[in-house]
Order: structure tokens, then sequence, then C-alpha cells
């Protein structure tokens, strides 16, 4: 079977797009990078990871994140993922 190669987080779009939506929710709410993660119930490392795109979160802990911020999943995704899947 041949090796597939690995797509850094931070070029795909749907991975920028999560991220920037995350910082934007954090700062528009006050909250730090520490305040996010013990909303989240993520680490403060991950939640930085996350937000320089860094890291592909689970669907998992994307509904982590719109749970800590009172939002529908789909405010934090962009609409094509939304109506199309991600891999359109």
């Amino acid at each position: 079977m041949a090796e597939r190669e690995v797509i850094p987080a931070d070029e795909w779009p749907e991975v920028a797009f999560f991220a920037a939506r995350v910082a934007a929710e954090r700062k528009a709410r006050g909250w730090t990078q520490h305040q996010a993660a013990q909303e989240t119930g993520l680490s403060q490392p991950y939640i930085s990871q996350v937000e320089m795109a860094r890291q592909n979160p689970s669907l998992m802990v994307m509904a982590q994140f719109a749970r800590a911020f009172g939002l529908p999943l789909s405010a934090l995704v962009p609409d094509r993922v939304i109506k199309n899947g991600a891999g359109s």
C-alpha cells in the first residue's frame, strides 16, 4: 500500500476558517485562551494550536467549542462544508 502524503492542517481552507472563527468567538467574549480552555475542557496549548490552524480538530472537539460559545456547530464551519461536505 502506498503511503499517503500528510497535508498540514493550515493548508486546508476549512481548518483555517474554523481556526479564525474560534479565535474571533473567543475574543468576542473577552476570553483568554486559558479561559477558553476552562470552558471547553481542552488544554490552553491545544486551543493555541487550533487557533493557528496547526491542529485538525475532530468533530467532537469542534462541538466542544460550539457548546462553549453557545453556538450551533454550523456557525464555526464554512457554509459550503454544511451544504456539500468537506471534500467539495
